[in-house]
Protein backbone atom coordinates (compact mmCIF):
# COMPACT_ATOMS: atom_id res chain seq x y z
CA UNK A 1 0.00 0.00 0.00
CA UNK A 2 3.05 2.39 0.70
CA UNK A 3 4.27 1.54 -3.00
CA UNK A 4 1.04 2.21 -4.38
CA UNK A 5 1.07 5.62 -2.13
CA UNK A 6 -2.30 4.82 0.16
CA UNK A 7 -0.37 4.96 2.95
CA UNK A 8 2.84 6.51 4.75
CA UNK A 9 5.01 5.62 7.11
CA UNK A 10 6.61 7.66 9.56
CA UNK A 11 9.78 6.95 11.84
CA UNK A 12 8.64 8.84 15.32
CA UNK A 13 11.17 11.27 16.97
CA UNK A 14 12.83 9.87 19.91
CA UNK A 15 11.65 6.64 19.11
CA UNK A 16 13.92 5.08 16.08
CA UNK A 17 12.00 1.30 16.89
CA UNK A 18 8.28 3.22 16.82
CA UNK A 19 6.67 3.61 13.28
CA UNK A 20 3.64 6.07 12.36
CA UNK A 21 1.14 4.71 9.70
CA UNK A 22 -1.10 7.06 8.09
CA UNK A 23 -3.17 7.39 5.09
CA UNK A 24 -2.50 9.74 2.26
CA UNK A 25 -4.63 11.77 0.84
CA UNK A 26 -4.97 9.31 -2.00
CA UNK A 27 -5.49 6.78 0.80
CA UNK A 28 -8.53 8.79 2.37
CA UNK A 29 -9.76 9.30 -1.41
CA UNK A 30 -9.95 5.71 -2.16
CA UNK A 31 -11.62 4.90 1.48
CA UNK A 32 -14.18 7.27 0.86
CA UNK A 33 -14.99 5.57 -2.31
CA UNK A 34 -14.84 2.41 -1.06
CA UNK A 35 -17.50 2.95 2.39
CA UNK A 36 -20.60 3.26 0.49
CA UNK A 37 -19.34 0.01 -1.73
CA UNK A 38 -18.93 -1.58 1.96
CA UNK A 39 -21.90 -0.44 3.64
CA UNK A 40 -23.87 -1.82 0.67
CA UNK A 41 -22.54 -5.43 0.47
CA UNK A 42 -22.74 -5.65 4.50
CA UNK A 43 -27.00 -4.88 3.80
CA UNK A 44 -26.71 -7.19 1.13
CA UNK A 45 -25.06 -9.70 3.15
CA UNK A 46 -27.69 -9.29 6.15
CA UNK A 47 -30.57 -8.50 4.47
CA UNK A 48 -33.68 -9.89 6.15
CA UNK A 49 -32.02 -10.65 9.55
CA UNK A 50 -34.13 -9.36 12.47
CA UNK A 51 -32.12 -7.00 14.94
CA UNK A 52 -32.18 -10.15 17.27
CA UNK A 53 -30.89 -12.23 14.57
CA UNK A 54 -28.20 -9.82 13.63
CA UNK A 55 -27.26 -9.51 17.74
CA UNK A 56 -26.96 -13.71 17.85
CA UNK A 57 -25.18 -13.46 14.34
CA UNK A 58 -22.22 -10.55 15.77
CA UNK A 59 -22.20 -12.84 18.90
CA UNK A 60 -21.53 -15.87 17.21
CA UNK A 61 -18.85 -14.28 15.03
CA UNK A 62 -17.30 -12.33 18.12
CA UNK A 63 -16.93 -16.20 19.79
CA UNK A 64 -15.41 -17.68 16.60
CA UNK A 65 -12.91 -14.86 16.57
CA UNK A 66 -11.69 -14.98 20.08
CA UNK A 67 -11.48 -19.11 19.64
CA UNK A 68 -9.28 -18.67 16.81
CA UNK A 69 -7.11 -15.74 18.77
CA UNK A 70 -6.77 -18.70 21.03
CA UNK A 71 -5.84 -21.56 18.63
CA UNK A 72 -3.51 -18.94 17.47
CA UNK A 73 -1.47 -18.22 20.86
CA UNK A 74 -1.35 -21.93 21.40
CA UNK A 75 0.01 -22.87 17.38
CA UNK A 76 2.63 -20.44 18.35
CA UNK A 77 3.39 -21.26 21.98
CA UNK A 78 4.24 -24.99 20.14
CA UNK A 79 6.00 -24.12 17.81
CA UNK A 80 8.19 -21.91 20.25
CA UNK A 81 8.93 -25.24 21.14
CA UNK A 82 10.71 -26.65 18.95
Amino acid sequence: MEKLDFIERKRLPGNARTVSINLTQKGKTLVQKLLPIAAHFEDMAVAGFSKAQLNVLKSSLESVYENLDMLETEVNEILQKK
